[in-house]
């Protein structure tokens, strides 16, 4: 049986979650530079989001520099784990 296709609100909720925790949406508006209170219409159906919006691009570039982020935290505190005489857990 095929999976329902997720909406574009549902993915945009997803990636909110994911890069904010619960309480992901006015991080996500600020983050995407838009009004909190269009985010909130998105989510409720009281206006349309296309799936072509900018705002997954956006989206987008601010996951792919959390990412960055993360790995670049995970390197340093690997490096930081050898020096203090610890072995990494696992990568």
């Amino acid at each position: 049986m095929k999976r329902p296709r997720k909406t574009p609100s549902d993915q945009l909720a997803q990636v909110g979650r994911v890069l904010y925790g619960e309480h992901w949406r006015l991080a996500l508006a600020r983050g995407v530079q838009v009004d909190d209170d269009t985010i909130r219409r998105w989510m409720t159906g009281r206006t349309d989001l296309p799936g072509d919006h900018a705002v997954f691009e956006d989206a987008l570039t601010l996951m792919r520099q959390r990412q960055r982020e993360i790995a670049m935290a995970a390197d340093e505190l690997e490096r930081w784990i050898k020096l203090n005489g610890s072995s990494p857990i696992a990568s």
